[in-house]
């Protein structure tokens, strides 16, 4: 590990704020199926970002679909924050 773990939450910011986009009033739902952690979705306005537990990456997309921009997340990422 490079540094101290980052939560998804702050992977979201910064990845929000490197496409010009403020995340100060992001709505966090976590996605749950059959009991398991699927990953976390964070609405704004005009789009939403997905991080899926799975393949962990964080994905943004504009409310029409059209993906922004995709990052691959690090290992040191603390995803239990």
């Amino acid at each position: 590990m490079n540094g101290p773990a980052r939560s998804i939450p702050d992977v979201v910011a910064d990845v929000l704020a490197e496409i010009g986009i403020a995340a100060d009033s992001l709505l966090r739902t976590i996605l749950i199926q059959d009991g398991y952690l699927l990953g976390e979705k964070y609405a704004f306005d005009g789009g939403y970002v997905i991080w899926m537990a799975n393949c962990n990456r964080v994905k943004v997309f504009k409310d029409d679909g059209t993906l922004l921009k995709m990052v691959v997340v690090e290992d040191e990422t603390d995803t239990a924050a």
